[in-house]
């Protein structure tokens, strides 16, 4: 079956087969565009308008491959947003290709951008892209489409008067690359490892905040110009990110002097979390922080538009503290000690990990522990005045019967002596008769 796979594998430069050629008898191919590790691109003129397209299709014509395209294009289309590149239609090509017919967008990449430029210093610009990639990605996430291989090459960015706009392109185009990864030699990494998420690069399931991740190395890479992980192989960058204990990642060295680098850290430190219950749940909890980040912390041009827009929730669930707008000594002291406390608890983490188990310590709740504490003081409190009560009773009952014994003693003492008095005293008593006696 490898075999089989193998030789459907097109090693035919694509640009010789299709140009000059006609597209469904609607579009002419006039050359190539550009090319990628999967798919190739051309220019081509939409023939009843004259107007200018860019048409993709996969560089392999392996039959499932290839049928899944044609797919993940159906959805794409349906995908429609200022900030993604619009999908028009996918059309039969030659054999059993399809091609994707998408609008024709001037400008450069942001990979361009920060090679030619380095990192972004404006305050501004920064966060205009960043807010445009937000809203982009939550209206696809939205319809239930992720994107999966978000990175700079796939970002294009036009500035004109009315600022700076952006495109994102290939939409699920990534799950392909899954699959191609079977056809390929062994070894060979398609992708963009160095902004996958660990759970992507482990091939788990993905969902919505994978895309987060992914965005948060986007941030990284703008501010300050280089990736989170410097690794030299894309096997090495992928164990980089899938390191649980990897030392957390600094904003230090960015260049915005005009940015409070401490609140967008931590803000940045959940986005790339590594177990995806710790990050933010969507892009709108995202543009929340992001938007009161933009409102309290960024020294902001007279008259700049507002970013991030979300809908209302709940207040800031990572509060920030209450700084100057410019960075201040004070400021970088206290990014540094939380750098320092975060790689302290990271080592001690690792350490514990190698000593020998030991048995669980007993759990003491306080909150369960008071109310029985409590109880038991008032049961002794208690008992204790029921035996002091007890013992003044049977005090006082025994003084009694002590006092009556005594005075019945008295009587007897008394009857006693009276008895024994002399005989001549009895003759001088009154008889006493009784009732019978009287009749």
């Amino acid at each position: 079956a490898q075999s089989d796979s193998s030789n459907t594998l097109s090693d035919i430069d694509q640009s010789l087969v299709l140009t000059g050629s006609v597209l469904a008898n609607k579009y002419k191919v006039l050359g190539l565009l550009g090319e990628g590790a999967m798919a190739v691109v051309y220019y081509v003129r939409e023939l009843k308008t004259g107007k200018l397209y860019a048409a993709k299709t996969l560089k392999f014509v392996e039959e499932e491959l290839v049928a899944r395209f044609a797919r993940e294009v159906k959805i794409y289309e349906q995908l429609k947003h200022a900030n993604i590149v619009d999908a028009l239609e996918c059309v039969p090509g030659p054999g059993k290709t399809w091609i994707s017919i998408m609008e024709l967008i001037e400008g450069d990449s942001l990979e361009k951008l920060l090679e030619d430029r380095g990192p972004i210093q404006d305050p501004e610009v920064f966060s205009s892209i960043l807010s445009q990639l937000c809203d982009g990605l939550e209206y696809a996430h939205e319809r239930g489409v992720i994107h999966r291989d978000l990175k700079p090459d796939n970002i294009i960015i036009r500035s004109d008067v009315e600022g700076t706009s952006i495109k994102i392109l290939d939409f699920g185009l990534a799950k392909l690359q899954q699959d191609l990864q079977r056809l390929t030699k062994s070894g060979v990494v398609l992708g963009s490892p160095a902004y996958m998420s660990p759970e992507q690069c482990m091939g788990d399931p993905l969902d919505i905040r994978s895309d987060i991740y992914s965005l948060g190395v986007l941030a990284f890479e703008m501010l300050t110009g280089k990736l989170p992980y410097e690794e030299k192989t894309p096997v090495a960058m992928m164990r980089a990110h899938c390191d649980p204990d990897r030392l957390p990642l600094t904003l230090s060295s960015a260049n915005i002097t005009s940015l409070s680098m401490l609140p967008f850290q931590r803000i940045l430190s959940k986005m790339l979390e590594f177990e995806p219950a710790d990050r933010y749940e969507d892009l709108n909890e995202l543009k929340r922080d992001l938007h009161q980040w933009w409102q309290q912390y960024v020294n902001r041009p007279t008259g700049s538009r507002p970013y991030f827009t979300h809908v209302n929730l709940p207040k800031l669930k990572t509060p920030v503290p209450d700084l100057d707008q410019e960075i201040s000594l004070e400021e970088k002291i206290e990014l540094e000690s939380l750098v320092n406390r975060q790689i302290n608890t990271r080592l001690q983490s690792a350490k514990d990990k190698f000593q020998p188990k030991r048995l669980p310590k007993r759990s003491f709740n306080p909150r369960t522990f008071m109310p029985l504490a409590f109880g038991f003081a008032a049961l002794i409190i208690v008992s204790a005045v029921l035996l002091i009560a007890n013992a003044i009773n049977s005090t006082r009952v025994n003084s009694r019967h002590e006092t009556t014994i005594n005075q019945t003693k008295q009587v007897k003492k008394q009857t006693l002596e009276e008895t024994q008095k002399p005989t001549e005293r009895q003759g001088n008593r009154r008889k006493i008769v009784g009732p019978v006696e009287r009749f």
